[in-house]
């Protein structure tokens, strides 16, 4: 996990094979998800790993969602019913 100074959200870059990801997972807590304590505030990834590992991503009440690839959203019907399950 990487930290920033003072004050600063923690971020975790979601990418990496298949174990990476794993292990990145087992910070994933529901416990002081919305606080300041919680093991992470941002998640940055991709669209294709959100679809390979949408299981894990539905399991999160996400507060907030920034999708910055709109038109693949719009061009592919899988990508758009998997975001459509996510708990935004």
């Amino acid at each position: 996990m990487h930290r920033c100074s003072y004050n600063c959200a923690q971020v975790v870059p979601y990418w990496g094979n298949t174990q990476d990801r794993k292990i990145l997972r087992k910070f994933w807590s529901q416990e002081n998800m919305h606080m300041k304590e919680a093991s992470f505030h941002i998640v940055i990834t991709s669209y294709q790993l959100i679809i390979q590992d949408i299981k894990y991503f539905q399991r999160i009440k996400w507060h907030y969602m920034i999708l910055d690839e709109a038109q693949a959203i719009k061009s592919s019907s899988r990508y758009a019913d998997c975001i459509r399950l996510l708990r935004v």
